[in-house]
């Protein structure tokens, strides 16, 4: 994966391999809220808040799912393109002629070389603009506060440690890696794109 800044101001992810797809996916599915009360445990709210229950956690339920929709929406669009390119690239491509020389003698040709050396390409993008900013780091931060309430992620660095991740069950493991993702996304936000 390729991270890049715009000239719009934003960043943009280039992936290269079909599984990049699968981190955005996993993000949207990590900042979903899940059953009665996901919000209010999720920051840490007192459940049997009356006020709470009726004045805040409509609005900023409804607010974060529309962030998270946002966000899909975004993903959504970025893999329809990708998959788009994808098939008019194929529909022009030609397959490479190998010379009778290298097939028989085994060898390969200077061509050869130069495609072992290049990058993998970028088989899609995902933009997060200037605009949409603020949604993109909002539904990072729900992720990462979900998921830091599923696996205790603080207490794996603080108490378990991370020297020996084979003790350690592979989901965690992959929420970890996850959260650490996640932050620095947000990181980046910060850095080189939210006006704060």
């Amino acid at each position: 994966m390729i991270i890049e800044a715009t000239e719009e101001g934003g960043l943009c992810f280039g992936l290269q391999e079909e599984r990049d797809w699968e981190i955005f996916e996993l993000l949207v599915s990590d900042a979903q809220g899940r059953g009665e009360g996901w919000l209010a445990k999720r920051l840490g709210v007192m459940l049997d808040d009356e006020d709470w229950d009726e004045f805040v956690a409509p609005g900023l339920t409804s607010q974060f799912e529309s962030e998270v929709a946002r966000v899909r929406a975004i993903l959504r669009d970025a893999f329809e393109k990708s998959q788009h390119q994808q098939r008019e690239a194929e529909q022009v491509a030609e397959p490479k002629e190998k010379s009778p020389a290298g097939e028989e003698s085994g060898e390969l040709s200077f061509e050869d070389l130069d495609d072992l050396e290049e990058e993998p390409p970028v088989i899609g993008e995902v933009p997060i603009t200037r605009e949409d900013s603020g949604t993109w780091y909002s539904v990072l931060n729900q992720a990462r506060l979900a998921l830091e309430g599923k696996w205790k992620l603080a207490a794996l660095e603080d108490e378990e440690g991370l020297d020996s991740l084979e003790k350690i069950e592979p989901e965690r493991v992959s929420a970890y890696l996850r959260n650490r993702f996640y932050t620095r996304i947000q990181a980046m936000l910060l850095e080189f794109v939210l006006d704060l």
